[in-house]
């Protein structure tokens, strides 16, 4: 029906504006119609995740709000919004198959261990400052592997003095490879991927004390390495 108001000093009568339109949730919140993958999540309202490969195939999951994950303002999986992160970070445009969770794991492994490492860098007194690298694909050697991988370097007005990396090949992306300079001094599987290898269901606190074991091993291995190297240069 059309709403109708009264001008003053016009006895036409003009039609009153349309509301404005409802506000269009974000990729946060946009309800969808399809079943949210989440284990133990009942919800219909998942929205597909938006991931291509390079062999254009569409991740097959789907996703309700609580358990969405949103990447350059659109719904992923898990696995895939840390590829769209890395990809976004400097690696350029190539897609990785759907299966490889690499440039994911090395992405996460990145925003959770990257503070540590520099603090690492900077406690061996032999420079000014500590840049890190983009996830970037490097070269496998004899192996042709895609290795994707993230890299911090201490450096001081001469160039850099240490350099240390993550590593995770597409063909192996169950291993994090560490290295100082081109030393590989640690090759670890996290624990949640070995839980869900064996079929393990882990408490929260039991999760939680793996994983820190795990970041301690990581971390161990840098300074054990970051040592050596002095010691070679003494």
């Amino acid at each position: 029906m059309t709403l109708w108001r009264r001008v003053l000093g016009d006895d036409r009568r003009q039609p009153e504006p349309p509301p404005p339109p409802a506000a269009d949730p974000g990729p946060e919140e946009r309800p969808g119609d399809l079943p949210c993958a989440a284990t133990g999540c009942a919800e219909t309202t998942g929205v597909g995740c938006a991931y291509l490969d390079r062999r254009g195939r569409a991740c097959p999951t789907a996703w309700c709000p609580a358990h969405r994950d949103i990447a350059a303002g659109r719904v992923y999986c898990r696995r895939h919004a840390g590829v769209v992160r890395a990809l976004a970070g400097g690696a350029g445009t190539r897609l990785p198959d759907l299966e490889t969770r690499a440039p994911s794991l090395v992405e996460w492994l990145a925003r959770d261990l990257g503070d540590d490492l520099g603090h690492l860098l900077m406690a061996t007194g032999a420079g000014d400052a500590v840049t890190s690298e983009a996830a970037q694909l490097v070269d496998g050697g004899r192996a042709k592997e895609q290795i994707w991988e993230r890299s911090w370097r201490l450096c001081r007005h001469t160039g850099f003095v240490h350099r240390v990396a993550l590593q995770v090949a597409e063909g192996h992306d169950t291993a994090v490879v560490v290295r100082v300079g081109r030393r590989e001094v640690a090759r670890l599987t996290p624990p949640w991927i070995e839980a869900r290898g064996r079929g393990e269901h882990l408490s929260a606190e039991e999760d939680a004390r793996r994983r820190a074991l795990f970041r301690e091993a990581v971390l161990a291995a840098v300074r054990r390495g970051l040592a050596e190297v002095a010691l070679e240069r003494a």
